[in-house]
């Protein structure tokens, strides 16, 4: 729970302020400073579990918090409680409260009165920990609160025409005469995706490639930058027609990375260097997750290295990927590893159908990868499916909050998407979201 380009600027600020006193080998300077910094540096998320994704006006919002070490996503004791924040559209805050927390989890509620104004509510969930760090990776929730009594029934709707759209090259860079995968993402003033299609022009106008969002505005185009030339891309087609967006200036010379994330044996990194920096210079890949280093790879500055990282190696959730010299870091990017090693619940009941307010019993089981049953604390929510309509295969849940948003900047819409087994383009796509909002 971080933004991962400045954690790891703070420990090479550690491992280059202490390099008078520790090994003189890069691996080891960087890997003792990172240690050094984990271990001052304790980090804490919160999940919050509500028992719907909507509300109206005289409903309770019922809910369990659960707070864990950001290093091994495990309940912690470091806060004794949990501050709880209700906003309105307008950032006025209509609910506040301080929940205990008992080895890291706490529950309460919200009581909506029935003149509530109706529209969209965000919730926060934080410890004074938390505060340390950036308040962006607070607990965040966002759902609409209806009330047909009240003489403004009709929600307000965030949106305008104003279009946002950025490029990410891959690794960080552009760099001139190697071909660069460049991920874009396009949104409007709410944060949404939108769809759109344009061209990448040179600065004499000539067509270059072109571009058109895949999924949720995000899309994946690649190009080979000149030396000294400017790029524009221009949006052609939907919101923002018209728009002129300048690319990233490309560096005369530098390093790209092109990584490879759908192999069963691992994840493959080609590493290109321009012509005037191949040399017998040692490089390093350094692999880590939550401040733990996982690989580690040593390798010539040469023209093309490709390296082949076991996936055994590496752990469930986001791994940065960063490129050294020394310590000092070259090009970087995020990967996600998905071990499908997260536990197995089933739901199971004595009766099929029930009578008015009779007497429901559950069987909850819950087991790891190898199938054998674990413990722990957990929460249920029972709701009418007909009156209460969800996706839960879209939506956010512990899993995808843990792992994924909240280790994230900005508006993540449908996280649930990127799990889902039966989607052959989630993981495609979940690239594209890590190439633009990794950062």
């Amino acid at each position: 729970m971080r933004n991962l380009r400045v954690y790891f600027f703070v420990i090479l600020t550690f491992v280059i302020g202490s390099a008078f006193v520790i090994s003189a080998d890069p691996i080891d300077q960087i890997v003792s400073s990172l240690e050094k910094f984990t271990s001052s540096q304790i980090q804490e998320k919160v999940f919050v579990h509500t028992d719907k994704p909507f509300y109206a006006a005289g409903d309770t919002i019922w809910y369990k918090a659960y707070t864990v070490d950001a290093r091994e996503n495990l309940p912690t004791n470091l806060s004794g409680v949990l501050y709880v924040d209700l906003l309105n559209e307008k950032d006025s805050v209509f609910s506040s409260q301080r929940i205990k927390l008992i080895a890291g989890m706490g529950n309460a509620q919200i009581a909506l009165p029935i003149d509530i104004k109706p529209g969209n509510y965000t919730m926060y969930a934080y410890t004074n920990w938390m505060k340390n760090y950036d308040r962006s990776f607070f607990f965040k929730k966002q759902f609409t609160i209806a009330n047909p009594f009240a003489k403004e029934a009709a929600l307000t709707t965030a949106g305008s025409k104003d279009v946002e759209l950025g490029f990410f090259p891959e690794g960080g860079d552009l760099v001139a005469g190697i071909r660069s995968v460049i991920a874009f993402k396009a949104a409007g003033a709410d944060g949404m995706g939108i769809n759109l299609k344009g061209n990448i022009v040179d600065e004499a106008g000539q067509k270059v490639i072109d571009f058109s969002t895949e999924h949720f505005g995000m899309g994946i185009t690649a190009m080979v930058p000149e030396a000294g030339k400017k790029y524009m891309a221009q949006v052609t087609e939907g919101p923002g027609a018209g728009l002129n967006i300048a690319l990233p200036l490309a560096k005369t010379e530098g390093y790209v990375l092109a990584v490879r994330n759908r192999d069963t044996a691992g994840v493959t990194v080609k590493v290109t260097a321009s012509a005037g920096l191949v040399s017998d210079k040692e490089l390093l890949l350094v692999l880590q997750s939550n401040g733990e280093i996982q690989h580690v790879t040593k390798f010539k500055s040469q023209q093309v290295s490709n390296i082949l990282v076991p996936r055994s190696k590496l752990t469930t959730g986001i791994v940065q990927l960063t490129l050294f010299s020394g310590t000092t870091p070259l090009a970087e990017r995020l990967i996600f590893i998905n071990q499908d090693d997260q536990l197995r619940a089933s739901i199971t009941s004595n009766k099929t159908t029930y009578a008015t307010r009779e007497a429901t019993e559950l069987d909850l089981k819950v087991l790891n990868k190898a199938g054998q049953p674990v413990l722990g604390s957990f929460s249920v929510s029972v709701v009418d499916e007909e009156k209460v309509k969800s996706d839960e295969q879209l939506e956010e849940n512990i899993l995808t909050n843990l792992l994924l948003t909240s280790e994230l900047k900005g508006t993540i819409e449908k996280p649930g998407y990127y799990f889902n087994k039966k989607n052959e383009e989630a993981g495609r796509h979940l690239d594209a979201l890590l190439l633009t909002q990794g950062w």
